[in-house]
């Protein structure tokens, strides 16, 4: 079975497409099409400066052209901060003749965070909502006038949009509770292992968690530090563990034990894929892969050293935060509160079983503390994970490579209190549910209590 396993790992890398793409081009440097699917694919894989000087000089500024490319193309300048620029991009966007394409536009403007709709764009968006109802896209135009609702004050109105651009994508977009239940079951049957024998590397400081919860403030915390190097999304893990429960046959992913060999076979199929996101030797990397929790077990039976950081962040902003984000993939519990309140409680109850398991290896953070305390906070976490503590933890006007999460925008203006009880605004829409909150707070603060 490893001998299969392994040659699916090394065959089926992450960079296919995008090794393929690169060799095309750099056989045909002159070809269009193989320009603009290399630079889509730079992109995809979370190299966005690269991906930006291949896709530039395929677009005119002046002019719709290519509306996938000029989106892209915005989506680079925002993931490395060029806000002006980025605007830019979705704003020609605008004047697409596809209503989809003006949906996508005005999403891609309000994702920005900081931005406000001019008083034109925002007549626009009205109108374009009322005349694209019925269109695949238009969901997205309804998250973008629920921002400018929030922007405006009208917390009200703009839960009422939100209710309704969420319903429209919870319909399409399953939610398997099931499935989360049975893999929080698969936690309680493997037990840690003897630590095996392994060639020395960079150490993995995994980055897990609930979205919109603080991880990527946690993450340029952390790439602060010349000891530490950001990375990427990395879905590695969770392609390796797919593969594993695939290949494992009547056993589960919890069952599978390697030998040493085994496992420092599998470390280096990781670190090959991590290694064309590191830039220099530093002794520790960042890899931020929110779901990498329910794969501990292999984690740390591969990597006995790594460290695995989970940011906490109040349970009503959370949720909120959740239900005012578009997901572009995946977490089909943020478009129904019901759903994100029993993935909230399915992820707490994964992080107490394996901050009680692995206690040396696991470390739940919490946000209130990372935006008020700071530098305590990042010294608690330095000594938990060996590294030498933070010179200026709270300098984050020049953060580590791009951004490409929605909360990109908002750290470049530094680490802020005002995103602390941003709740209150939607209490009365979260009223029904404040039952459910109180318990997992009450839960989440004895978490909290034992790190």
């Amino acid at each position: 079975m490893f001998a299969d396993l392994l040659e699916s790992l090394t065959a089926e890398t992450a960079f296919a497409d995008l090794d393929r793409s690169q060799r095309d081009f750099e056989a045909r440097p002159q070809d269009k099409t193989l320009q603009r699917a290399y630079g889509l694919a730079l992109f995809d894989m979370g190299f966005a400066e690269r991906a930006l000087t291949i896709l530039s000089p395929l677009v005119d500024t002046t002019r719709l052209d290519d509306a996938a490319v000029t989106l892209v193309i915005g989506h680079c300048h925002s993931a490395l901060g060029d806000i002006y620029h980025a605007v830019a991009a979705y704003r020609l966007l605008l004047g697409s003749s596809e209503p989809d394409a003006r949906s996508i536009a005005y999403w891609s403007l309000a994702d920005l965070k900081q931005y406000r709709l001019s008083k034109a764009e925002l007549t626009g968006l009205q109108q374009h909502l009322k005349d694209a109802q019925d269109t695949a896209q238009i969901h997205l135009a309804e998250f973008a006038i629920a921002w400018a609702l929030d922007l405006a004050g009208d917390y009200a109105e703009a839960f009422s949009r939100l209710q309704q651009a969420n319903q429209k994508v919870a319909v399409h977009r399953h939610y398997p509770a099931i499935l989360y239940n049975q893999q929080l079951a698969g936690l309680d049957r493997q037990q840690p292992q003897q630590p095996k024998p392994h060639a020395p590397c960079p150490t993995p400081l995994l980055i897990v968690g609930l979205p919109r919860s603080g991880s990527t403030l946690l993450e340029q915390l952390l790439a602060s530090s010349p000891m530490i190097a950001s990375t990427h999304e990395l879905p590695f893990v969770q392609h390796m563990a797919e593969t594993i429960s695939a290949k494992a046959g009547p056993l589960s992913l919890y069952d599978v034990q390697f030998d040493a060999a085994q496992a420092q076979s599998l470390r280096d199929v990781y670190l090959q894929q991590v290694a064309r996101y590191l830039p220099g030797s530093a002794p520790f990397f960042v890899d931020k892969w929110l779901d990498n929790f329910w794969y501990a077990p292999l984690i740390f039976d591969l990597f006995p050293e790594a460290r695995m950081l989970s940011v906490s962040r109040d349970i009503a902003d959370n949720l909120i935060g959740l239900f005012r984000q578009y997901f572009g993939a995946g977490n089909g519990f943020a478009f129904d509160l019901k759903a994100a309140l029993h993935y909230c409680s399915v992820y707490l109850s994964a992080m107490t079983k394996l901050q009680q398991r692995y206690p040396r290896q696991v470390m739940i953070v919490d946000y209130q503390n990372l935006v008020t305390k700071t530098p305590a906070a990042m010294a608690q976490i330095a000594q938990f994970c060996g590294f030498d503590p933070i010179t200026n933890p709270q300098g984050l006007s020049q953060p580590s490579g791009p951004i490409m999460t929605p909360s990109g925008n908002q750290l470049r203006d530094g680490i802020s209190t005002r995103y602390l009880n941003q709740s209150a605004h939607y209490a009365d829409g979260l009223a029904p549910f404040q039952t459910q909150i109180r318990l997992l707070e009450n839960r989440r603060a004895a978490l909290l209590s034992t790190t």
